[in-house]
């Protein structure tokens, strides 16, 4: 099927998504129509992608088979109380607003099927994850479309919403996290007499390095550890040195703090 595909917004992470899309070859840029408040943001979308940017949110939900809610989560009850007389059952809803419940965005939609999508920011170099969450009309062939399309711009998997909120602090908030551990690496490595630029090119690539490790060998991370390690060595004092920092609880406490605060921007 030629699908045609609508985006409410024009963001960063609806400009990643598109990029994906084209570049799969799931959708032509000529069927894919976009609204954004910001005409700066159509032109340049327009430019850079040959997407059709047009007027109205209305005109696109019209013109969709699938129509992408990418905008904040605070204008999202406005944005579809805007549209809502122009969806139809056999459209599809794709938001990827953080804080807002299938349940609340079938308030609007009727029985029209829902995804909500939980993405995070390295889809924009195609090494993204995503979380596909289907709601009460949606079904598999939709959670598999919407996962194909994710899967464009790194790994989808599919998840029950009850997770929503954990996903949130592991993979949504998460390359916040993992940028500041590089980060202090690099900083270390400047501090003990390494230039700026090779800290950091040490740092970034030994934690793109161990992430492929951790996802492409079958290996469990304890046993990657083990493997590093050298009885009496260097790593080894290192370990010791995490433990005795106890640095897994800070860690428990970055992840939960993130998790309650998702759950609250849901209620």
């Amino acid at each position: 099927m030629d699908y045609k595909i609508g985006f409410i917004g024009a963001g960063k992470m609806a400009t990643a998504i598109i990029k994906g899309i084209i570049d799969s070859g799931f959708c032509k840029s000529e069927n894919i129509f976009v609204s954004d408040v910001s005409e700066a943001a159509l032109e340049k979308m327009e430019k850079d992608l040959k997407i059709s940017p047009l007027a109205t949110n209305n005109e696109v939900v019209k013109a969709a088979d699938i129509v992408f809610c990418a905008v904040k989560p605070f204008v999202l009850k406005d944005v579809l109380n805007g549209v809502k007389g122009d969806f139809n059952d056999k459209q599809l809803l794709v938001s990827i607003a953080a804080g807002v419940s299938i349940k609340t965005i079938e308030e609007f939609t009727g029985k029209m099927p829902v995804i909500r999508v939980m993405p995070n920011t390295p889809a924009f170099v195609k090494a993204g994850m995503s979380a596909v969450c289907r709601g009460t009309f949606a079904t598999e062939k939709h959670s598999d479309l919407i996962c194909k399309i994710f899967n464009s711009l790194g790994i989808a998997v599919k998840e029950d919403e009850k997770n929503i909120d954990v996903i949130t602090a592991v993979s949504g908030s998460g390359p916040a996290y993992f940028y500041y551990f590089i980060n202090e690496f690099a900083k270390a490595g400047v501090k003990y007499g390494l230039k700026k630029e090779t800290a950091l090119v040490l740092a970034a690539q030994t934690a793109l390095g161990s992430a492929k490790m951790a996802l492409e060998t079958g290996v469990s991370l304890e046993q990657l550890i083990i493997n590093v390690t050298t009885p009496g060595g260097c790593t080894e004092v290192g370990n010791n040195i995490l433990a005795e920092c106890k640095a897994d609880e800070i860690i428990d406490k970055v992840v939960k703090g993130t998790m309650e605060k998702a759950a609250a921007l849901g209620k």
